[in-house]
């Protein structure tokens, strides 16, 4: 397997080995990585994999996309054992019934997010890389770094997730995390915060949203010498590895509820940067019987304007319930439109337009329609997720169940769509509520359905955080956070 950009041409294309794409996120070009086809899984030996263990999924998965000749399957199933290990419930990401339609529950990882999933992988598959350079350097008597510098902006649940992966590999990077002060829980808050280790570096920045400290990511990146310099590379999702083994969990789920694989489901999916979004179409390109994905948002409705009308237009940020999703620069979006028939010219005047431009770019009708197929989206209010959220916990007529607020927005979008039967999305078209966060991590608003104290908010590797030291830097605005960073950095390598 191959991995090009998206912004690449026929006359400059150049097609990379998968460790260089994990290495290099960003292609020279400013595109992103994708795999130049997207293998296929056959419905016989979909139906082989029923009963296997999502470790065994992934390694199936994961070996389409990765060549034997960069890792063997060895050293394939060793990185998957490490990266799941210790998760907080034997299934790792079991799919549960609730009332009429099912939820497939990735909060069970060690900070309690789906992005538990793929980014343990991600960073683990960056250090192994890196590992394996060191080791051919001193072989051969070659200058090499001995550590990589690794950085993220987060919204709330991308930085824990990477902090406590990043922490077990200090040996081989540093890694440095940006967020967004008042738009991120307590919760998710201190499990960065107190991430006590010399290798990680927290920055709690006032000023910016999420998609304020992609912007001090990317100038940063746009540094090529200094980028070179620090082996400067990223993890969030514009990391091939990262939206590739978010495909892994779709296929798991539809086995757990259609092991026969006799009939399609329908996915819903809380959405932001839409790696789950592009996760789940390689899912369903490599052949899972998918019918169709709600793609579901929070006010901010970022993705639903481009869907609903080919318009994609960039506002101010909205703080709402969900504020993992809190988004308006959902960068998958385009490794989306590339595989839809966007060539790279068109990609990169909607990139540039998006990003730096008048903020805006609209799709004509063919490629709207494009877009379209088999995907449906929908906006959830505020007041929808508190209802959600109430609807599923106050519920004398099936057992209670507490959703954090974004899966309540997934819930709220299919329930918009597919209102409730008995049987209908049980027997004959299920329906998989995708979510992605336990909801102790959001007591705040949890509490507005619970009442305060509830146990349901419980979880106890959330409960010594509250008492302990808090580790970070507090910095204000675009340029104190890039100045920070390129002052820090080099100290640190």
């Amino acid at each position: 397997m191959k991995y090009v950009s998206t912004l690449a041409d026929e006359s400059s294309g150049r097609e990379v080995e998968f460790e260089y794409a994990v290495l290099n996120p960003f292609a020279a070009d400013g595109g992103l990585w994708v795999p130049s086809e997207i293998p296929t899984i056959s419905k016989d030996t979909l139906r082989s994999w029923q009963g296997l263990s999502y470790q065994k999924i992934a390694y199936n998965v994961l070996s389409l996309y990765i060549s034997p000749d960069e890792l063997s399957g060895e050293e394939l199933t060793a990185l998957i054992e490490t990266s799941l290990a210790d998760f907080f419930h034997p299934d790792i990401a079991p799919t549960v019934r609730v009332g009429d339609r099912y939820v497939l529950e990735l909060f069970h990882g060690h900070t309690l997010a789906f992005k538990d999933y793929a980014m343990r992988l991600t960073v683990n598959m960056v250090a192994h890389f890196v590992r394996r350079r060191k080791q051919k350097a001193e072989a051969s008597s070659a200058d090499s770094r001995s550590k990589v510098n690794v950085v993220v902006a987060t919204s709330g649940d991308t930085g824990p997730s990477a902090a406590s992966a990043a922490k077990l590999n200090s040996d081989v990077m540093n890694f440095w995390c940006l967020y967004p002060v008042g738009k991120v829980s307590r919760a998710q808050e201190l499990q960065m915060t107190t991430m006590n280790a010399d290798n990680v570096h927290i920055l709690a920045i006032e000023g910016l949203d999420s998609d304020g400290l992609d912007k001090v990511i990317e100038e940063m990146m746009a540094d090529k010498n200094f980028v070179q310099d620090m082996q400067l590379l990223s993890v969030n999702s514009v990391n091939i590895c990262r939206v590739v083994a978010q495909s892994i969990h779709f296929i798991y789920s539809y086995l757990q509820i259609v092991p026969a694989c006799d009939k399609e489901v329908v996915f819903s999916i809380p959405c932001g940067a839409c790696g789950n979004q592009f996760g789940g179409y390689l899912a369903r390109s490599m052949g899972l019987p998918v019918k169709e994905f709600i793609l579901t948002n929070n006010e901010n409705a970022s993705i639903v304007s481009l869907f609903e009308s080919g318009k994609m237009r960039k506002r101010d940020t909205l703080a709402t319930y969900s504020n993992a999703i809190d988004i308006q620069v959902p960068y998958n979006i385009f490794r989306y439109l590339y595989f839809t028939g966007a060539d790279s010219t068109t990609l990169r005047d909607w990139m540039d337009t998006l990003t730096n431009g008048k903020g805006e770019f609209e799709l004509n009708s063919e490629q709207l329609k494009r877009v379209q197929e088999g995907y449906r989206s929908v906006a959830i209010s505020e007041s929808e997720t508190i209802a959600t959220m109430e609807k599923f916990y106050n519920n004398e007529a099936q057992p209670s169940y507490l959703l954090d607020p974004h899966t309540a927005v997934a819930m709220a979008g299919s329930l918009r769509y597919y209102p409730q039967h008995p049987t209908k999305y049980i027997e004959e078209l299920p329906i998989i509520v995708v979510s992605t966060a336990h909801p102790s991590k959001f007591q705040d608003v949890c509490e507005k359905v619970t009442g305060p104290g509830s146990t349901d908010l419980l979880h106890h590797s959330l409960q010594t955080m509250m008492y302990q030291r808090e580790y970070y830097y507090k910095v204000k605005g675009h340029a104190e956070a890039l100045a920070l960073l390129k002052r820090n950095m080099p100290l640190c390598s």
